[in-house]
């Protein structure tokens, strides 16, 4: 039958054929994409619906939105709603209202879901859409100014780590004018040294000096002239310091052995060391050697004095004893300042000091100091340096009647008797001398 219709009659027919058939089959709805982006004052975001199968027909296309990080009523207006389709209708579109806040935010989504289709329609692979709301707002609503940031929790503007608010601006700490060691009181923005630290904040700020003598002995000879002291400044160099020193008597006077008796020392900035200078006298004469002290007694606060800070000055006598005048056999008497013959010498001794007697006296006789001369001793005669021996040799003691004359040393009889006691011997009689 239908070999004889027309080719017209064929196409009609064809095209109510699929007609009918879309009359009986229900439409099926889906989103046009998973996926949208809006900015936050376009004021709506359109979601396009479309009919993909079954264009038949009037359907309801229920949706609903569900928060993600947007918030309903806060960043957009309706959560829920009905897409209308009329008979032959395949495109229609969901309007969400879309609130534009001034404040600068992350971008923020909410999704959209097509939940049911009335009149026994279905629905398509892609039901679900994410729309990310971009926000378009400056931090802080562009309030914040140079070295500062938006909080944008609190919408408030803060300064950049390192800067704080002064005079409404974010500023250094005092202008970052500070030292080092140096802190910024942000209050009165003026710079001080941190605790423990001295100075001017501005320029440098740095711990305490600490003055001490260089050690604490020292040695020097009468004929030097001068002792020189020298006193170290430590742990900072910082700023002009006075420091005053002061000497006192030991077994050395001043006055006599010393001159200078204390003073001050003027230390400049950035001065690490100075010398104090003494006077010694050369009093040319010969002496024990002596000893007196230098002590630093006060510096300004909050400077210190560190030990060492008392040094013994020793002074050592360079002057020969009487002024050099001894001969090698004499010695000087230091506290008269003369010389004297060492002991068991007499003579000059500036110009000689000998033996007694030059040491010629015999064993047997002493030296006479006073004529410097050798005489024998008691009990005996002769010469001292020749011969001493009893007188007249002894020999009258064997002869009787007899005794020595001291005189000639010789033997002769006692009064009363004569004779020669040599040879023919002492008779009684007249004495014969």
């Amino acid at each position: 039958m239908f070999d004889q219709l027309p080719t017209a009659s064929l196409c009609f027919t064809a095209v109510t054929a699929l007609l009918l058939i879309g009359a009986s089959q229900p439409s099926t709805f889906q989103l046009l994409r998973p996926q949208y982006i809006v900015d936050e004052d376009d004021g709506f975001v359109k979601i396009q619906v479309n009919r993909i199968a079954g264009i038949f027909g009037a359907y309801d296309v229920i949706w609903k939105a569900t928060d993600i990080t947007a918030t309903v009523s806060k960043d957009y207006k309706e959560n829920s709603g009905t897409v209308k389709f009329a008979n032959l209708q395949t495109t229609a579109f969901i309007s969400i209202q879309i609130f534009d806040d001034p404040i600068d935010e992350p971008d923020e989504t909410f999704k959209v879901k097509l939940t049911e289709v009335t009149n026994d329609g279905k629905l398509g692979n892609i039901i679900e859409t994410v729309v990310t709301i971009r926000d378009n707002d400056l931090p802080c609503q562009g309030l914040c100014k140079r070295n500062s940031y938006c909080n944008k929790a609190t919408q408030k503007c803060l300064c950049n780590r390192g800067f704080v608010l002064f005079n409404g601006k974010c500023e250094k700490p005092c202008f970052g004018k500070c030292c080092v060691n140096a802190l910024c009181n942000v209050k009165q923005f003026k710079c001080y040294c941190k605790p423990g630290f001295y100075g001017n904040p501005l320029i440098a700020c740095d711990r305490p000096s600490e003055f001490a003598l260089e050690q604490s002995s020292f040695s020097v000879k009468e004929g030097d002239g001068t002792v020189e002291i020298k006193v170290l400044r430590t742990v900072s160099s910082q700023g002009a310091v006075k420091v005053t020193w002061v000497a006192k008597d030991g077994s050395a006077k001043h006055g006599t052995d010393f001159v200078n008796h204390g003073g001050d020392l003027f230390f400049a900035n950035g001065e690490k060391e100075k010398v104090i200078t003494i006077h010694i006298s050369n009093d040319q004469l010969y002496e024990k050697t002596e000893t007196f002290s230098v002590e630093l007694t006060s510096v300004k606060n909050p400077n210190k004095l560190v030990n060492p800070k008392v040094a013994v000055v020793t002074i050592e006598d360079d002057d020969k004893p009487c002024h050099g005048l001894c001969v090698s056999s004499a010695r000087c008497d230091t506290t008269k300042h003369v010389c004297v013959c060492n002991d068991g010498l007499l003579g000059n001794p500036y110009k000689e000091c000998h033996r007694p007697c030059y040491g010629k006296c015999l064993p047997n006789a002493r030296c006479d100091e006073s004529v410097n001369a050798c005489k024998c001793n008691r009990g005996l005669v002769g010469d001292g340096v020749k011969k001493c021996a009893p007188p007249c040799d002894g020999r009258c003691k064997s002869i009787p009647h007899s005794q020595c004359n001291l005189k000639t040393n010789r033997c002769v009889c006692d009064d009363t008797y004569h004779g020669d006691p040599y040879t023919t011997g002492c008779k009684c009689g007249t004495s014969h001398y």
